[in-house]
């Protein structure tokens, strides 16, 4: 089994070892990156709003009216209020 995944995901192995092999030999570290605080915010930031849209999408889904999965829930008497 892991022999197939590791078969699989060779791409992907292979970029990030390629990745940082070049961030190894060039030395790069984030002192050498200008605004490297406010990259790091701002990707923060970005993927915070991110989960949040998610969560919340998937909050509203059984909410719907007509919904399959509130009919199948209901169904199950699974519903309960607190």
């Amino acid at each position: 089994m892991k022999q197939g995944r590791l078969k699989r995901n060779r791409g992907s192995l292979l970029v990030g070892v390629i990745t940082i092999l070049v961030i190894l030999i060039l030395k790069i570290t984030p002192i050498k990156i200008h605004n490297y605080t406010d990259v790091m915010s701002g990707i923060l930031s970005l993927s915070s709003i991110t989960t949040g849209l998610l969560f919340a999408s998937f909050t509203l889904i059984p909410a719907l009216p007509n919904s399959r999965l509130l009919k199948s829930l209901k169904k199950l008497n699974t519903d309960k209020n607190f």
